[in-house]
């Protein structure tokens, strides 16, 4: 589960109020190197009144995808610190029909947290545990062609999110 915050006066905080999301994620690492992540999640979003989509859309649904480095390092028996790194892409969709219209925009971040290892079975080959990663980063969205005037406004932007879980690994 996961919840984003944009900055505020950028398009994407003043326009948007992001709802809870899923997060999902494939990890792979070897031994104590650290690993590569693909990530993928959506959220639901309902929109204020603004000046761009002319009050035409009610709510948007933004997906988001990526890969990230990461390393998971045990601070104490039970319990590790979590780090990532990496580059994403977010999309936000508004409408299902033909008149579908959605802006694309791409994201760099980081994020540190903590797991703590809930279940593990004799080999440690199967262990399960709960986790709390706080997210910061910037979205750009270089592509989407607007007068000059509004383009910092509208392609440019920072989030903070938060996420909680479980993971299960497989070693």
């Amino acid at each position: 589960m996961q919840s984003v915050n944009f900055r505020n006066g950028t398009y994407l905080g003043d326009v948007y109020q992001v709802g809870l999301g899923y997060l999902a994620s494939f990890s792979l690492r070897y031994g104590k190197f650290p690993g590569l992540s693909i990530r993928v999640g959506g959220m639901g979003a309902s929109l204020n009144s603004n000046r761009f989509l002319g009050n035409f859309y009610e709510g948007a649904r933004l997906r988001e995808h990526g890969i990230f480095v990461y390393q998971q390092v045990p601070v104490f028996h039970r319990i590790s610190l979590l780090a990532d790194f990496g580059l994403g892409w977010m999309s936000v969709i508004h409408g299902y029909n033909v008149s579908r219209f959605a802006l694309n925009f791409s994201s760099l971040g980081g994020a540190v947290g903590f797991s703590y290892n809930i279940f593990e079975d004799e080999k440690e080959k199967l262990p399960v545990s709960f986790f709390i990663k706080v997210r910061y980063g910037g979205v750009s969205g270089k592509g989407i062609r607007i007068n000059p005037d509004d383009q910092v406004y509208l392609q440019n932007s920072t989030f903070l999110s938060a996420s909680i879980g479980c993971q299960i690994q497989f070693h």
